[in-house]
């Protein structure tokens, strides 16, 4: 079969037996449990071994593309198929000659800024290995290549056990090497990292950085944010008076403080009330901010402060709008009637929209908790559902006049 594969290619008598010989040494070692099998890319064996003795006997019969034609796979496979067999052959003298640094910089180095000085940078270092009496193999220029790019900190580079596998080098002697150039040359590796570091920062500005530069968000947090005032005697009393009065104003600045003129017309941050006697905040005499409004899915709560702010509970008594409460105070008349005089228009208003709820309501009970507002919420059915229905309901009538009713027509056959 090989035989066949290689006449169809077209090869030499010469390059016939050439690659004839390296096919059977590739079947040996690259059979299973050898650790570099084919699996899938055993089609290229025969067309990159007669592609190894074209170039060993520097014939033109077979070229890559010819090759990898022949092989009937893409050439990203064809290239792994092809570091396979020539590391598993030992990679032979033509290969090792044809690795250059600008070669590998075309395929390790992405940044096109950095090929160039990288691969100035490895002629240097070739220099200086040649004065450490290092001989200059493909697995030595690897080896400056790998060392120059690790010195230049690459995120691109793969690791060295994978970089040895790709370029067929030995990693057992590219590992003292390495640590040779780094303790001969520490100086030159320091340049070879200034300036590549200093290369891409200049041609490749990060455009977060100079967003940056231009900081704008101070101004506004100060003007956004004014002082908060410390509560203190005076203060509180000056806010019991405005409450007695029924006054809806924000607290006042303290006189004392005369720095805080101009952000007096400002709102102020909301700060905790201190807590007082039981006696005073039951004496203020309850206002509403806003006017009653209808709503059918609303319970009116006790109107005890005169702003509208998270209810607190008492310290010593238990709220006006609990039963034990009421046992103990119970509400006045006057209250009481005053609540219902206020919103006779909202009463009339929603019972237009609950007259198909069928939620009795307890008037003399007046809900505190919202828990029971959300329960009440969830039992009803909405005006929307309801139109829904109604509509659903004249239609289903409609049709069954005009066409009848199917369920009854099914049930007769």
């Amino acid at each position: 079969m090989e035989e066949e594969k290689l006449k169809q290619m077209g090869c030499s008598a010469e390059v016939y037996q050439k690659a004839l010989g390296l096919t059977h040494k590739a079947k040996v070692a690259t059979k299973p449990g050898t650790g570099r099998e084919l699996g899938e890319l055993s089609t290229a064996l025969v067309p990159i071994c007669a592609l190894m003795a074209s170039e060993e006997l520097n014939s033109s019969d077979v070229t890559i593309d010819a090759a990898q034609a022949a092989s009937c796979l893409k050439k990203a496979d064809f290239n792994k198929a092809q570091q396979i067999i020539r590391a598993a052959l030992g990679s032979g003298s033509t290969s090792k000659k044809a690795e250059t640094y600008t070669s590998l910089a075309e395929r390790y180095v992405h940044h096109t800024i950095l090929r160039a000085l990288l691969v100035d940078f490895c002629h240097q270092t070739e220099e200086e290995a040649k004065k450490l009496k290092m001989k200059m193999t493909k697995d030595t220029v690897c080896t400056v290549f790998y060392w120059v790019c690790a010195s230049a900190k690459l995120k691109e580079l793969p690791e060295s056990a994978d970089y040895c596998k790709d370029q067929a080098i030995s990693h057992k002697l590219m590992a003292p090497q390495c640590t040779k150039l780094t303790k001969n040359h520490a100086a030159l590796r320091k340049r070879i990292t200034e300036e590549t570091k200093a290369k891409t920062a200049s041609r490749t500005p990060s455009p977060t950085k100079r967003g940056a530069a231009t900081p704008t968000a101070t101004p506004r947090r100060s003007g956004r944010q004014p002082q908060r005032e410390l509560l203190t005697k005076e203060s509180v009393k000056k806010a019991s008076a405005a409450k007695a009065a029924g006054s809806l104003l924000p607290l006042p600045i303290p006189e004392e403080d005369d720095s805080d003129d101009d952000e007096g017309s400002l709102p102020e941050t909301p700060t905790k009330r201190r807590r007082l006697d039981p006696t005073t905040a039951s004496k203020s005499s309850p206002r509403s901010l806003f006017p009653p409004v209808a709503s059918s899915s609303r319970v009116r709560l006790d109107e005890e402060y005169d702003v509208p702010q998270t209810p607190r509970r008492n310290a010593t008594l238990p709220s006006r709008s609990s039963p034990l409460k009421r046992a103990i105070l119970p509400q006045e008349e006057d209250d009481v009637s005053m609540d219902q005089d206020q919103a006779p228009e909202a009463s009339d208003a929603s019972e237009d929209e609950d007259d198909d709820d069928g939620d009795p309501t307890n008037e003399g009970y007046t809900r505190f908790r919202p828990v029971y507002v959300e329960q009440r919420q969830w039992n009803m059915r909405g005006k929307r559902v309801r139109r829904l229905l109604r509509l659903a309901g004249q239609k289903k009538a409609e049709y069954f006049q005009v066409h009848g009713n199917p369920f009854e027509l099914l049930k007769a056959q």
